[in-house]
């Protein structure tokens, strides 16, 4: 049959409409395998046909696959920090840890094991040692 089709810059098939729509930009005319009814886009939103040589033809995987939106990269978890002031040597728990501040922490700052904090069972851990 034939259709009005539009491509893009890189020849990918955008739409397909039975109007003369050739005096818009993009928009071509031609006797095509493809027809309004048709899929255009695959899952990811890529397009199915390129013009190549005259034709319409299928795109490969790999050309849909360089199309596909790129998945964000996760967000890193937060680092853990003080959510109120902190006095040297208090006991105190964060993400589900026990520590003991060996210096003051101030509210929001960063939680640093070996610096400002650390974990407590490593203090049980050297009493332990101490009574035996």
């Amino acid at each position: 049959m034939i259709y009005s089709y539009c491509v893009d810059d890189e020849g990918r098939v955008l739409s397909v409409c039975p109007d003369d729509l050739t005096g818009s930009t993009g928009w071509l005319r031609g006797d095509i395998p493809i027809s309004p009814a048709d899929d255009l886009i695959d899952d990811h939103g890529a397009a199915l046909y390129k013009l190549a040589d005259g034709a319409i033809v299928p795109r490969s995987q790999e050309e849909r696959e360089a199309d596909w939106p790129v998945e964000p990269e996760p967000e890193p978890e937060p680092e853990p920090t003080a959510t109120v002031n902190i006095r040297a040597g208090e006991i105190f728990q964060a993400d589900g840890e026990t520590y003991i501040a060996l210096r003051p922490i101030t509210r929001d700052e960063k939680l640093a094991p070996g610096w400002n904090c650390t974990p407590y069972s490593i203090i049980d851990a050297l009493n332990a040692q101490k009574e035996d």
